[in-house]
């Protein structure tokens, strides 16, 4: 396997130029006259993209084009070098979506299998080739465990011409029943989009094969969610000498999410350019549901947040507010662990059956929407904060909601007096009697 070309750069005569290799011991150099010398990055960058694009017209057997096409993409770059860098890696993106799609309208239809069609999806190809129809998939990444794990090994070889509804009840076959309703739901409607994208947009098969009603029913368990005690017990298992402590950083995610009602993804990408500390407010223009949206911080979470820009001050604009948490991939594990550690032993916590789920990192977004509508706030204002976009989601919590309101739970305690080391720092500046 010949060795990846790279892009080089060098300077002659006063001017940055870029080399990139277009054939076997063939290489090409071109000026870039909107470079100054001195910006070896700027200079590099370029050449990089310059043999990616190289590249791409190879991989799609237009070889004869690419030292024309190099000149067009440096033409792009004189006016906003910045800008016309953006414009050809976008251009090379439309270039190898093409060229995929012409691999696979050239391949006979019975050979454009399950598993390489469900790449395709998941890698973004399909978005890029199909905008208007196919919007960007914020959960890609889950969709693709889910066809790893439960489609490819069973019905990855298929070509899509060949799946039946049969094949696809035996992917469902094979999921444990052990393991939720809606993990098994999750992977029918996997298959269910898969399917239809087949049909429209990419016009691969001429109807689905899963009929309406295929997707299985979600069994409704009531979630757990922390009663204020337990959120202050939480938020304040700083540890001692004696007893290992919950970080920081997770104590301050955990008490975000039981007091703003962001889903766990939306969090964690969460960047302090997201935030206006100066009014206490939060913008969130990607999210799941592509709905952009945008509120008023409770006022306890908007000084605990600029306590904590104050600790990371050095931290760019673009930089994650809560970056500093090692393992976000076993955030459930973890906060049962943290719960334990600060003494919280509520059995049904913990508790895993067919009729109740353990506590895990959406038992705090369930814990903001209960206690929300116990405490008088209405549905149009959860909505704002989670996100919903219609009141069926919210409903479920309603039952739930009633009983808080009857046990007399009260609300959670201000997020920058919930959490001792904020609290001190508050109190130090001479806010003790107020803080407290």
């Amino acid at each position: 396997m010949p060795r990846k070309a790279n892009g080089t750069t060098f300077v002659s005569d006063g001017s940055a130029y870029a080399s990139v290799t277009i054939g076997p011991k063939k290489r090409l150099a071109r000026a870039l006259p909107f470079v100054p010398v001195d910006k070896e990055e700027t200079a590099l960058a370029w050449a990089r993209t310059l043999q990616e694009l190289v590249d791409a017209l190879r991989e799609a057997g237009r070889d004869g084009e690419a030292a024309a096409k190099v000149d067009v993409a440096i033409q792009v770059g004189r006016d906003d070098p910045k800008a016309g860098l953006a414009r050809v890696r976008a251009g090379i993106s439309r270039l190898r979506a093409l060229d995929a799609r012409a691999r696979i309208a050239a391949a006979p239809r019975g050979k454009v299998t399950v598993k390489a069609f469900g790449h395709r999806w998941t890698t973004g190809e399909l978005q890029v080739e199909y905008p208007d129809h196919i919007p960007k998939k914020k959960s890609a990444h889950k969709d693709k465990q889910i066809l790893e794990r439960w489609v490819y090994p069973v019905v990855g070889h298929l070509a899509l011409s060949a799946f039946t509804l049969r094949d696809a009840q035996e992917v469902l076959r094979r999921v444990p029943r052990e393991l939720s309703s809606a993990t098994r739901r999750h992977v029918a409607q996997a298959m269910v989009r898969l399917c239809n994208l087949a049909v429209y947009p990419c016009q691969l098969i001429p109807s689905s094969p899963l009929p309406k009603g295929f997707l299985p029913r979600v069994r409704t368990r009531p979630g757990a969610y922390l009663y204020p005690t337990e959120d202050r017990a939480l938020l304040a298992c700083a540890g001692t000498a004696r007893r290992n402590g919950v970080p920081l950083v997770n104590r301050l995610l955990y008490g975000f999410l039981a007091r703003e009602g962001m889903r766990r993804e939306e969090a964690l990408a969460l960047t302090w350019a997201d935030l206006d500390l100066t009014r206490g407010a939060v913008r969130l223009d990607s999210n799941k549901t592509d709905d952009p949206r945008a509120w008023a911080l409770d006022a306890g979470v908007a000084k605990a947040l600029e306590w904590w820009r104050k600790k990371n001050k050095t931290a760019p604009a673009e930089a994650r507010v809560f970056g500093d948490i090692a393992d976000t991939h076993h955030l459930a594990a973890a906060l049962q662990q943290h719960l334990r550690e600060a003494g919280i032993d509520r059995a049904e916590l913990y508790e895993h059956t067919e009729r109740r789920r353990r506590v895990n990192v959406h038992a705090l977004r369930a814990t903001f929407v209960t206690l929300s509508l116990a405490n008088g706030k209405s549905e149009a204002w959860v909505q704002d904060r989670t996100g919903h976009r219609s009141s069926v989601m919210v409903n479920r919590y309603r039952r739930v909601a009633r009983t808080a309101s009857e046990l007399g739970l009260g609300a959670l305690a201000p997020l920058h007096k919930a959490i001792p080391e904020i609290r001190a720092s508050h109190a130090g500046r001479g806010g003790g009697r107020s803080d407290r």
